[in-house]
């Protein structure tokens, strides 16, 4: 029986936080509507993740995901910076970043 109670938490536990984790996950990808480059478009702002490899920069990931909807890349890497809680530019191999880029809904 004591058994079935920790096994009852552990369950109610795993419950709690994966409500919790679709609840971020739905205000984080909820997006973001902006005006896109092109007369009257209209874009979504989304959110991606991706593995590091070695030999990536900051800069070299955001001239691939930035796209429309940022002006500046300095912009850019600042967003990516913050939304990871990254303190300086370095990254390393194997690490995750979540990153924004812009699309047609």
């Amino acid at each position: 029986m004591f058994q079935e109670r920790i096994e009852w938490r552990n369950w109610k536990l795993l419950l709690v936080v994966t409500l919790l984790c679709l609840l971020f996950c739905s205000i984080l990808l909820g997006g973001t509507m902006i005006r896109g480059k092109a007369a009257g478009e209209q874009m979504v702002k989304c959110y991606t993740c991706i593995r590091i490899s070695g030999g990536d920069s900051l800069w070299k990931i955001a001239r691939l995901y930035m796209g429309e909807g940022y002006d500046d890349i300095q912009e850019y890497i600042e967003e990516v910076k913050e939304l990871n809680q990254l303190t300086s530019d370095q990254i390393h191999a194997g690490q995750y970043l979540t990153l924004p880029y812009y699309s047609s809904p």
